[in-house]
């Protein structure tokens, strides 16, 4: 392990270094977990997080501010626990070439605007 992270299972907290494998691929499996939220202490290539519930999600936070986030519905399970044992074991960030960039849903006043075009 490359990087401290803070796991996130649901509501409970975990921090390195009772975070492990075992743990992660747990949680992944287990069908009574809502979400799962892993965050390296440091940035992993410019990536701030992962997140796991019903799709994959990652979010990038370039040196100048920009943020990007992507969401990817995953194949199976496997794929799943691929990317997240990658994540925390390798510091390595999963292909996004075929991921849906979601950015725009983050920015400031998204869902107002949305909410404008609703009204009229």
């Amino acid at each position: 392990m490359l990087n401290k992270f803070k796991l996130t299972i649901n509501d409970k907290v975990y921090l390195s270094p009772t975070i492990t494998k075992e743990l992660i691929v747990n949680a992944l499996r287990n069908k009574e977990t809502e979400f799962i939220i892993l965050e390296p202490k440091e940035p992993i290539h410019t990536s701030l997080y992962m997140q796991y519930a019903a799709t994959i999600e990652i979010r990038f936070l370039s040196a100048e501010g920009k943020m990007r986030h992507y969401s990817y519905i995953p194949e199976n399970e496997d794929e799943i626990i691929v990317f997240f044992v990658d994540y925390f074991e390798k510091n390595k960030v999963p292909n996004i070439e075929n991921w849906t960039d979601i950015s725009a849903s983050f920015r400031p006043n998204f869902f107002q605007r949305l909410a404008q075009k609703f009204k009229h």
